[in-house]
């Protein structure tokens, strides 16, 4: 539950940039939020599990 509220407070950001820059948000964009989120959801569980578990 806290590595799906901290991946949440990082989307954030990373929307009102990409809102800011290119004037709204893509698909390409969607697509790439979802695909960077994957992998630092699979980091962060790979760090807790092998370092506090």
């Amino acid at each position: 539950l806290l590595v799906t509220a901290a991946l949440f407070l990082l989307l954030l950001p990373l929307s009102w940039f990409f809102t800011r820059r290119i004037g709204g948000i893509t698909g390409d964009i969607i697509g790439g939020v979802s695909e960077t989120t994957e992998l630092l959801f699979l980091f962060i569980n790979y760090l807790v599990f092998t370092f506090f578990i």
